[in-house]
């Protein structure tokens, strides 16, 4: 009787010595290979591997269209408020330089120079929702300081990584 294993679920009889079949011999080494994983899964972890892709912003980028004003807002002050799932109330803020009111818009960053600006695509998509009305169709966001076309550069640069 040694080498033999009784399973406690069915009492069925697993021989991992002499004539042992091949499905119990799977299993183990499946078994195996599964707690291998798991532990290096966890190892990586631990040591600051990352699954997921870049790291989410911490803040917004916003821009007064009256006194060209950049200032940025933190993300955590933003969920805080009680009205942070209003879409339009997080990308047009009140102007903390000159007071102007709903003056600020969110800004999106250039993949091409790295500047921020505000995105007329989304600005006009959040006015026609302010006033109830379809969004706009055919406007691109085109950077003001090196001209890039947004969609285009996207569509050149997606797979060269």
């Amino acid at each position: 009787m040694s080498g033999m294993n009784t399973s406690g679920f069915s009492g069925k009889r697993f021989e991992f010595g002499r004539g042992a079949g091949k499905s119990e011999y799977l299993l183990a080494g499946g078994l195996g290979v599964v707690i291998i994983a798991a532990l290096a899964l966890a190892i990586w972890g631990m040591f600051g591997g990352r699954i997921s892709g870049p790291k989410a912003p911490t803040e917004l980028h916003y821009k007064c269209e009256k006194c060209q004003h950049e200032f940025t807002v933190p993300l955590d002050e933003l969920t805080a408020a009680p009205d942070a799932m209003d879409e339009l109330q997080a990308s047009v803020r009140d102007c903390p330089s000159c007071g102007a009111k709903q003056s600020c818009w969110r800004c999106i960053e250039c993949p091409n120079c790295k500047k921020y600006y505000i995105s007329q695509s989304e600005k006009a998509r959040l006015e026609a929702m302010r006033i109830g009305r379809t969004e706009p169709e055919g406007i691109q966001d085109k950077c003001p300081y090196c001209q890039t076309v947004m969609l285009e550069w996207y569509r050149e640069h997606r797979n060269k990584k």
